[in-house]
């Protein structure tokens, strides 16, 4: 019983551990927008993300054939009160840089969720320069989206997504379109978020900030609706930040196709979510998508440059 009563306890330090340093973690990050992460370190669905974050670092490590440092890792112990894990290389995620500078994705409607194909770069200048300016100088400007902004438009032909059909749409200046309402919240632009919000369309779900430089066009036509961030930056707190051209098209037969052309960015969410989704989605790699699969609910890849505590492998 005593022996019990001992592991029960360590494990509540383990997790009040975990829970400090993600409470660290946030409150010494850098800022992004105004109002960004709450101070907490809690925000509307963290906890899907961090599990999807874990499956993604175990899945990277499959790919790539990582062993464990080792077979056994030894046991958890006390020091101080404090739960000291040893790491046999699995309890931080692993960075995840963006792979689909060039590239497009096409998601095609299947019978059940979607199928996925990667490809070449499909960007289309044209349409970027044909369509209605979303964001004219200057920033003051009343017409201009501004930072963490969002506009409903009209689409020029009713468009099927996730067992729904939408006329309008709202552009969100964060590289992201939702139904039903817009998005221009100044919180995390994390996974949780892009799965419990609205029903929603991420090319590239960042903290961009197209107020101050760059192009932000809409086209809609009968055959296809086109919105293009073309050398919108990254917010920053000061001068401009790293610039992003991407591309997302739409077309009456529910076809959605997302097309790079410059990201220099470091953390974002690309995917498609049905909307107040209440579980984790499993992992995929978009870059190797090559149709094989229907995937039901949300798709979603995680991109960020750098390493952090996997608090799922931590907590097991």
């Amino acid at each position: 019983m005593s022996r019990d009563i001992t592991r029960h306890c360590s494990r509540w330090r383990r997790f009040l551990l975990i829970l400090l340093i993600a409470f660290l973690s946030v409150r010494n990050a850098s800022a992004a927008s105004a109002n960004s992460d709450e101070a907490s370190g809690s925000y509307p669905g963290r906890v899907l993300g961090e599990i999807l974050l874990h499956r993604q670092a175990v899945q990277q490590r499959l790919q790539y054939g990582y062993q464990p440092q080792s077979a056994a890792p030894s046991a958890a112990v006390d020091m101080g009160h404090v739960a000291v894990l040893p790491d046999d290389g699995t309890l931080v995620t692993t960075a995840n840089s963006f792979d689909l500078n060039s590239r497009s994705l096409l998601f095609q409607p299947a019978p059940v969720g979607y199928s996925v194909v990667a490809g070449g770069s499909t960007f289309d200048a044209v349409a970027a320069s044909q369509g209605a300016v979303l964001n004219p100088p200057p920033d003051s400007n009343p017409q201009n989206i501004g930072d963490d902004g969002s506009r409903q438009v009209p689409i020029a032909f009713s468009f099927p997504y996730f067992g729904s059909s939408y006329t309008s749409v709202f552009i969100n200046s964060d590289g992201n379109l939702t139904f039903g309402a817009g998005d221009a919240a100044s919180t995390a632009r994390s996974l949780g978020r892009f799965l419990a919000g609205p029903p929603r369309i991420a090319p590239y779900f960042a903290d961009l900030d197209p107020s101050v430089s760059g192009q932000l066009t809409y086209l809609s036509t009968a055959s296809r609706f086109v919105v293009t961030w073309s050398q919108v930056p990254d917010y920053a707190s000061a001068g401009i930040g790293p610039r992003e051209t991407f591309q997302v098209s739409l077309t009456p037969d529910g076809r959605i196709e997302f097309s790079y052309s410059g990201i220099n960015g470091t953390e974002s969410v690309v995917g498609i979510s049905p909307g107040s989704f209440s579980d984790a989605p499993n992992p995929v790699d978009l870059s190797i998508a090559n149709g094989s699969q229907n995937l039901q609910g949300p798709v979603a890849e995680v991109f960020t440059r750098t390493t952090s505590l996997d608090l799922v492998a931590v907590a097991q």
